[in-house]
């Protein structure tokens, strides 16, 4: 007969569930508190004095004719109260209805596989809010009536199943890198083309074993630390979620091995010294020299406002977060005119002043006026002037004041003559131009914050004392061009890392 255990107090026999906060057991009748690995000794010398019941939680339920004993669908009898417990086919954990034991059934895990090592919570509900808070009034035009509308539909706080992979890569790869530089008002490009040989090794590269998680939430949320997990062990589950895996591991080799891959195409091109780099040929031999199994801890809350579904994702041992917030068009709009006010009836005004259309290169002046107020309005107006509601209409007034006593400038000093009114209609061309640019800058911006996207590398996971490396290069073409862009169509390392 199949059996599930129970973490049971020493002292009392009472409930004892994991304090993530303490990183101990407690118990909830007297309070006695124990790490994970003292009460794994002091139930091994509960063994060996023969209580061997001393840790049974629930017992398959036999009667139950869809039950068997292969089928992880199964229900459950306590132990302690005989209430009958359906945890369903993934969840390992669960609260006894009736008594409320924490069990983890154990035999899920053994049936399948136990995992070899665990990443244990460090982050409890209290801080999973309190980044959460801290995250969203950091964000930049997101409605106000998001934070009093939003309603949390689920908290969920689980240990989801992962493989890690020790693999090692050998072979070689044609390449070229491309290094840039400005040279003058132009841009040096010199391409290098080379080959590369040579082997290196990665360390318990993570892939999520759950169909259900999505990979880029999972791989969004590295690293982990796995290096410093310790072993596997039923304790640490006591009082929280945790599921089983339902894609077997060969099912995530495809994922390790397309990130080995281009973290292999990094090293072998040594791309950090350059802009750009392009594979142009490979030849890779990969090995995968131990495939472990895991728990690591997420924290995910599912969010709705106004009809749709948001999501803010935590890793249970970092803090390392992950989110999807809406976005106010209303506030994207009074940044991008309302900021643009001022510099709109300050151009038109100064056009008025003769001393000013009398010095020699104006234009240029004012060229660069505009350049040093467009980056006061992304990296100021944008993220600290229109971000919340109050601020956003105290800033719309200020601004239209200082405009309106430009325009009043303007109407005092007013010429008819025609250069003025060339000058005027030029100045808000100009303007209207750096109104949509700020719209659409920033927009692209606050999509971007709010893209998942999947790993494309495994560089937290490599040895470089492990490596092996033997490259030729030689320098192929020298230009010089008007823009920064990739003669290779190559790709930017920087935008490779995440």
């Amino acid at each position: 007969m199949k059996t599930s255990e129970h973490t049971r107090c020493p002292n009392c026999s009472g409930n004892m569930t994991f304090n993530i906060r303490e990183q101990r057991l407690v118990c909830e009748s007297c309070s006695s508190r124990f790490s994970v690995y003292q009460y794994d000794r002091l139930l091994r010398e509960k063994k060996e004095a023969g209580v061997e019941n001393f840790a049974k939680g629930a017992v398959v339920n036999e009667s139950d004719s869809e039950n068997s004993e292969t089928d992880l669908h199964r229900s459950y009898i306590c132990s302690s109260c005989g209430g009958e417990i359906t945890p369903g086919v993934l969840s390992t954990t669960e609260n006894c209805p009736f008594c409320g034991n924490a069990i983890v059934f154990t035999d899920k895990y053994r049936d399948q596989r136990v995992p070899d090592r665990i990443v244990p919570f460090k982050k409890d509900k209290e801080d999973f809010l309190e980044i959460y808070r801290k995250i969203l009034k950091s964000k930049r035009f997101v409605p106000d009536s998001f934070l009093v509308e939003a309603r949390v539909e689920k908290i969920k706080a689980w240990y989801a199943p992962f493989w890690l992979y020790d693999m090692e890569v050998s072979g070689n790869a044609a390449f070229k890198v491309e290094k840039v530089k400005p040279s003058g008002k132009k841009y040096e490009h010199t391409v290098y083309s080379g080959v590369s040989t040579g082997s290196a090794k990665f360390y318990s590269i993570p892939q999520d074993a759950s169909v259900e998680l999505d990979d880029r939430i999972s791989q969004g949320l590295e690293p982990y630390n796995v290096q410093n997990a310790p072993e596997f062990n039923f304790a640490w589950l006591s009082g929280l979620d945790a599921e089983i895996y339902n894609m077997d591991h060969e099912g995530g080799m495809v994922s390790a091995k397309r990130r080995v891959e281009r973290s292999f195409d990094r090293y072998l091109s040594g791309s950090k010294d350059y802009q750009y780099y392009l594979i142009t040929h490979r030849e890779y031999s990969f090995k995968a020299a131990k495939i472990s199994y895991a728990l690591f801890p997420l924290w995910h809350m599912n969010i709705s406002w106004a009809g749709r579904k948001y999501m803010f994702s935590m890793n249970g041992e970092s803090g390392k977060a992950l989110c999807i917030f809406p976005i106010s068009e209303i506030k994207l709009l009074c940044c991008a005119f309302f900021s643009w006010l001022p510099f709109l009836t300050f151009s038109c005004w100064l056009t008025t002043v003769d001393e000013f259309m009398k010095i020699r290169d104006s234009g240029k002046g004012m060229g660069l006026l505009f350049l040093g107020y467009s980056f006061l309005v992304y990296s100021v107006f944008s993220k600290y002037m229109f971000n919340r509601n109050l601020t956003c209409i105290f800033s719309s007034v200020l601004f239209t004041l200082i405009s309106s006593f430009f325009v009043y400038l303007y109407l005092t000093g007013a010429d008819s003559s025609g250069d003025h009114l060339l000058a005027m209609i030029a100045a808000g061309i100009i303007i209207v131009v750096g109104m949509v640019g700020t719209y659409v800058a920033v927009k692209k911006s606050l999509k971007k914050e709010y893209t998942l996207k999947l790993k494309k590398n495994s560089d937290d996971y490599i040895n470089f004392g492990d490596c092996e490396l033997h490259t030729k290069k030689d320098v192929t073409m020298s230009k010089i061009l008007d823009n920064s862009g990739s003669v290779i169509k190559g790709i930017n390392p920087k935008e490779d890392e995440d």
